[in-house]
């Protein structure tokens, strides 16, 4: 290759990482759990284990992404909602520990570089790098409207997140000139 194409497409570097994992587990009182007759759980799992993950519900519902794949909120004619699988615990009685896991995360890093070599003492060096390229929001099960302290059929946001734990796309340029 003649040294102006070699300038101009030789000597590229790429770099990257790549991060996927499973989510969080979670419960409908999420972080914590109560374990005496003052400090009743919220609600109690009676029906089938919901799919969770993140998902998109639709306006009727609900607003914004939502960690149960069928909230239906408080319709008693779908069975398959999620809201209608729990119920309102007994005095004293105890939730199941973490019987639900939230959405995982998937990331990915990438860098691209080239230097040139002015003279054998001096180099120029560009570098670009991108976190988070494909943009994917991980949501924050530690964040998100579940029971709580008030009643199930009262609840109109059921598994709604409130917050992401991951950053949007960064971008980083940087140019470096040793002598």
């Amino acid at each position: 290759m003649g040294r102006i194409a070699n300038a101009l497409f030789g000597g590229w570097s790429i770099s990257g990482l790549w991060r996927w994992s499973t989510g969080y587990p979670f419960g409908t009182s999420s972080p914590a759990w109560s374990t005496n007759f003052q400090l009743t759980a919220p609600a109690v799992l009676v029906g089938k284990k919901p799919e969770t993950g993140s998902f998109i519900v639709p306006e009727s519902n609900g607003t914004g992404p939502n960690v149960f794949k069928d909230p239906g909120i408080t319709d008693p004619s779908n069975p398959n909602a999620a809201i209608n699988q729990f119920r309102a615990a007994f005095p004293g009685e105890v939730e199941d520990r973490n019987i639900l896991r939230g959405p995982g995360t998937f990331n990915i890093d990438a860098g691209l570089s080239k230097a040139w070599h002015t003279t054998e003492s001096q180099t120029l060096k560009f570098t670009w790098e991108v976190f988070n390229v494909t943009n994917t929001p991980r949501f924050d099960v530690g964040n998100m409207y579940l029971a709580g302290n008030t009643s199930l059929s009262s609840v109109t946001a059921f598994g709604n997140f409130t917050s992401t734990l991951s950053n949007t796309r960064v971008m980083e340029f940087a140019l470096r000139y040793s002598f």
